[in-house]
């Protein structure tokens, strides 16, 4: 895969990762993912590792030299902390999704899930696919979910003691050729508890959308309800999103990306499926000019 973004440090040797992540070569193995679809295009590669980034350091974000240490004071950003404090926010434009979050049922991972194995998210429907409304990503929206718009020259701390941010490739056809194929196995939604995610576009080609859910309540049947709304991140900003959101990233698309992913102690990752079983494919809903970004 070709790396577009050369002025934006990455490790690309399996060895070095090892050794700069402290990581054994079976880990490295695992996080370097390397998915290729059915069709052209449509792919989710892992070119290398940008950096460690540490709770002790702080970085600069920089479209172009992605995250750069820079001296530690005591006015970075927390991005933890501002993304556990606007849980309150008013909910943006969102579908509302009755489901039941099916741990019971246990489906082999593949190598469409580096945490582990999968479970079920029923959807209480009979149908194929939903469409949800997708934004431009704006700190109000994010913060219903969790996250946190992190604009260019920021400078942030991240929670983790290490925490490796990667450089990756999204292909524009990755859903069609890749997620929904037997390969990736259908749309899912996770969450981890233990880790937070980091996603941030290289070039200004980046599209697709970025799907946040959160659960509100219940239905009258009992089944817990979520709201699910999809945001596109414009290049030059990126978007911290906190530990515990429930999220998927596989509708990103773009060049050259910096995504923060690891292996997880507490995770969920959930298959998309409808009360028959069936795969639901969560499209983007084409929203007016005023109202948000079209697809």
């Amino acid at each position: 895969m070709v790396d577009v973004t050369p002025e934006v440090c990455c490790e690309t040797a399996a060895d070095q990762v090892a050794d700069v992540a402290g990581q054994s070569r079976e880990w490295v193995d695992g996080m370097l993912i390397h998915r290729q679809g059915s069709l052209q295009d449509s792919n989710m590669t892992a070119i290398g590792l940008h950096r460690m980034v540490k709770s002790g350091e702080a970085y600069q974000v920089s479209a172009r030299h992605g995250l750069v240490p820079v001296e530690h004071h005591g006015e970075a950003l927390d991005l933890e902390l501002e993304a556990i404090s606007h849980a309150h926010n008013n909910p943006p434009e969102h579908v509302v999704i009755s489901a039941i979050w099916d741990t019971g049922v246990v489906v082999d991972g593949g190598q469409e899930n580096v945490l582990g194995d999968n479970v079920v998210f029923q959807i209480q429907t009979q149908a194929t696919e939903i469409a949800i409304p997708v934004l431009e990503a704006t700190p109000l929206h994010l913060g219903y979910y969790g996250a946190v718009l992190v604009d260019e020259g920021a400078v942030v701390r991240f929670p983790n003691q290490a925490y490796p941010i990667w450089k990756l490739s999204l292909g524009q056809r990755y859903i069609d050729g890749f997620i929904m194929t037997p390969q990736g196995q259908g749309f899912y939604l996770e969450y981890h508890h233990d880790r937070p995610h980091w996603h941030q576009p290289l070039t200004e080609d980046s599209g697709g959308y970025y799907i946040l859910a959160k659960e509100v309540g219940s239905d009258a049947d009992g089944h817990t309800q979520y709201h699910v709304t999809g945001f596109h991140i414009p290049y030059g900003k990126a978007v911290y999103t906190r530990q515990g959101a429930i999220h998927c990233d596989a509708a990103l698309t773009g060049q050259n990306w910096l995504v923060g992913y690891t292996d997880s102690e507490d995770f969920s990752t959930a298959l998309v499926r409808n009360a028959n079983g069936d795969w639901v494919k969560l499209s983007a809903s084409a929203l007016r000019p005023d109202r948000g970004w079209h697809p």
